[in-house]
């Protein structure tokens, strides 16, 4: 996998801008005070589409096979570090957290989005953990090898693979199936509210 995506560009000049330089010796002048002229809006406009044209944003992805092997975890670990920086740079959050305009609103829908990012960014580590379910294991393996079915001259043909004397492994189901729960839960928010990660 390539990916190059560039900052956005700002092609955009506003024809108010270019009237304020213009009229620079006139004191107090506000451009937003006068109507600009179309033909100034129309070269706006012309200057913004090829300069987009020449200089446009940065945006190559390049996607390898082996990528798509497991793309899950191959996306965890580009979504893992955007969800954070999206929680300490955020400047809002979305409309869906906030009952009204009051400081106490704002203040209470802000910890709940930020309750739900947690909640998110803790399922993607999850996935990207290799070692995050051994919690719920315990014990050790003894295995051993027991023939099953044997040919005509008596020799083993088949064998199954049964717990040995000393076989103590356990595996927590309870706490398994709830870890997948609360998994599942975080991939879950990041699809209902896919539409309100952005800054």
């Amino acid at each position: 996998m390539k990916v190059f995506i560039g900052k956005y560009k700002s092609n955009w000049i506003s024809p108010y801008t270019i009237l304020e330089k213009f009229f620079f010796w006139r004191k107090n002048y506000d451009a937003f005070d006068h109507e600009p002229p179309k033909w100034l809006e129309k070269l706006c406009q012309i200057h913004s589409t090829v300069a987009n044209k020449i200089n446009p944003r940065v945006d190559y992805v390049h996607i390898d096979k082996y990528d798509t092997w497991s793309m899950d975890h191959t996306l965890a670990k580009i979504i893992v570090p955007m969800l954070k920086q999206l929680k300490e740079t955020k400047h809002g959050v979305p409309s869906q957290f906030v009952r009204d305009d009051s400081d106490e609103a704002m203040e209470q829908g802000e910890k709940e989005w930020n309750a739900v990012m947690d909640e998110m960014i803790w399922a993607f580590e999850q996935l990207l953990d290799d070692t995050a379910e051994e919690q719920f294991y315990s014990g050790t393996h003894d295995r051993i090898t027991v023939p099953i079915a044997w040919n005509e001259e008596g020799k083993p043909t088949l064998y199954e693979s049964k717990k040995g004397p000393n076989d103590t492994f356990k595996v927590d189901m309870k706490g398994l199936k709830a870890h997948y729960k609360r998994k599942q839960k975080g991939f879950e928010l990041f699809g209902k509210y896919y539409l309100n990660l952005w800054d």
